[in-house]
């Protein structure tokens, strides 16, 4: 079995592979060629811990077997130093069962979730598209302002976040690793969306941090961050005057109030949704039918994600002979 730490992961897997493996996800999903069950989560005093297994054939035979374990912890990086939300994926043999590899997954699942915006915003924002807001500055907002400039032409990034010292210190980091993109710090989510070809929600919120009075004709919205039926990142608005797609229905119409909420309250009714980004992909629906539509994709994150990307992961470090192999 091979063993791979966070940084091997992270040296291994580029925005680039990692777009491309979630699209592969995408389309296997759309194609029924992915075996995903929903997730099981397991509710703790300090957070949720979710339990992601899937199969996902391959087009010529094969396929990659695995499980992702992930949990949420608010407090783990003030308190421990540690991701908020750690992670492990396992990998296994889909003939033998016997596992395969093991790899550090709060690394994978960052880029993979960015990854899975990209793929989002490559087919569904403005081809000129060059002005990002995105809400939050942690993990997830880093990973969404290099996955928007790898499928569009940035060229300036807004920061909205309540804990203003975390905005500048993702702002600065953005400034050196994105020397052509201007990174900027706004405290008021309005004026910072007012400009915005693409917004990326990438926060814990429970109550909206978004409003669709504030987008502009043309906007495209990644929303990632409501996983719990409780959980509003966007107002009704946003998802009323959009097209929307989702990674996956039944997990989207199962598990984020961004979709639950207004369909209880009579905004909008399920078949609001026009599908998965994988339909989109695969041209069985259309989700833009003018410019000056308003597209949403709504992500709750799909275990296929996870096991392409980790199945990439694992042929580069055996290209390389990067990571550690070991007996079970």
């Amino acid at each position: 079995m091979l063993l791979l730490t966070g940084s091997e992961v992270r040296g291994l897997l580029s925005y680039s592979d990692a777009i491309s493996a979630s699209r592969d996800a995408f389309i296997a999903l759309a194609s029924g060629r992915a075996a995903i069950p929903l997730r099981i989560k397991l509710p703790m005093e300090a957070g949720p811990t979710l339990f992601k297994p899937g199969f996902v054939s391959a087009q010529d035979g094969g396929g990659v077997l695995g499980l992702k374990v992930v949990s949420v912890r608010p407090n783990n990086e003030a308190q421990h130093g540690l991701p908020n939300v750690p992670a492990t994926v396992m990998l296994f043999d889909e003939k033998t069962g016997v596992p395969t590899a093991l790899m550090e997954g709060a690394s994978l699942t960052a880029v993979r979730t960015a990854a899975g915006s990209g793929v989002a915003t490559s087919l569904l924002a403005a081809p000129d598209a060059k002005v990002v807001t995105i809400f939050g500055a942690g993990m997830q907002a880093e990973a969404h302002a290099f996955a928007m400039a790898e499928v569009r032409d940035i060229e300036k990034v807004v920061i909205v976040s309540r804990t203003e010292e975390k905005a500048r210190k993702l702002a600065e980091k953005l400034r050196q690793a994105l020397p052509n993109v201007q990174c900027e710090v706004e405290s008021d989510g309005q004026k910072a969306v007012a400009g915005s070809d693409i917004v990326c929600c990438t926060t814990s919120s429970s109550t909206p941090v978004l409003k669709g009075k504030w987008l502009k004709k043309g906007c495209h919205v990644n929303a990632i961050g409501s996983f719990r039926p409780n959980m509003q990142e966007v107002d009704a608005d946003v998802v009323k005057m959009s097209r929307v797609v989702v990674d996956d229905i039944g997990a989207a119409l199962a598990e984020t109030g961004d979709l639950l909420i207004p369909i209880s309250d009579g905004t909008i009714a399920k078949e609001h949704v026009l599908g998965t980004i994988g339909d989109a992909l695969t041209f069985a629906i259309r989700c833009r039918e003018s410019t000056g539509d308003i597209t949403l994709f709504k992500s709750v994150g799909t275990a296929a994600q996870d096991l392409t990307t980790a199945a990439m992961v694992v042929r580069k470090a055996v290209e390389r002979g990067v990571g550690q192999s070991f007996s079970f």
